[in-house]
């Protein structure tokens, strides 16, 4: 950054600048957790976990980096990499009664889809930007397929659940409005994102969850056989 433009910058975005610093070099930082923001600050290189090397994105007046900094200024809390192994068995989910899969559309699901997002994460286990820059973000996202965006509907035409994957064979975020959780629609998603990636040709499906996500949904991967990569 030029001299002169450090020195007239606010105390604002001084601050800011430094807790993205002081996030983004945290050796316990989950990267996937920030891929936002590392698609935001765009001068950001990420060698590997726990490594970071570049500089923050230097524009007029830090809009970026000020943007990036509620997301970034917050402890990284620890997760479990887990995996399923895929064989050549079909997987078959059985839909709660009153529940359909829908083809994701945007303009009817993503906000209410942000919005289960956001409501699951306000009870821990992750965090998610205001609606428009996820959005921007997620569909802007070279791994983003609408096809792997699978939305859970009930009768009401509201969104029961939500599993939203990458190209990767990664399912990024799975979410279930807490009236019909404990009632299989968890399961339900996850057997139905294993059985559309095996038909893809994709030899396992990973994931990440914190460790003290307290919804309960270590126990369900488990479950379902899934384990952590070692």
């Amino acid at each position: 950054m030029p001299a002169a433009v450090a020195a007239n910058e606010a105390p604002e975005i001084k601050s800011a600048r430094a807790s993205c610093r002081i996030a983004l070099q945290s050796i316990n930082v989950d990267w996937e957790k920030f891929r936002l923001a590392g698609m935001i600050v765009s001068d950001l290189k990420f060698e590997s976990i726990g490594k970071l090397h570049g500089r923050m994105c230097d524009t007029e007046h830090c809009q970026h980096v000020i943007f990036c900094q509620p997301y970034l200024d917050m402890n990284p809390r620890p997760y479990f990499h887990l995996r399923k192994i895929l064989d050549q068995t079909s997987y078959d989910a059985r839909w709660p009664a009153g529940i359909r899969l829908e083809m994701f559309d945007p303009d009817k699901h993503a906000i209410g889809a942000h919005g289960l997002l956001a409501s699951a994460f306000a009870q821990g286990g992750g965090n998610i930007p205001p609606f428009e820059p996820w959005w921007t973000a997620l569909r802007g996202n070279p791994e983003f397929d609408p096809a792997l965006f699978f939305m859970a509907v009930d009768d009401e035409e509201q969104i029961a659940g939500i599993a939203q994957c990458w190209t990767s064979a990664y399912i990024k975020d799975l979410a279930v409005n807490p009236k019909w959780r404990r009632r299989g629609l968890g399961e339900a998603l996850l057997l139905h994102a294993f059985e559309c990636f095996r038909q893809r040709g994709a030899s396992h499906v990973e994931l990440k969850v914190e460790i003290d996500n307290p919804s309960g949904a270590l126990r369900l991967y488990q479950r379902m056989g899934m384990e952590p990569l070692v």
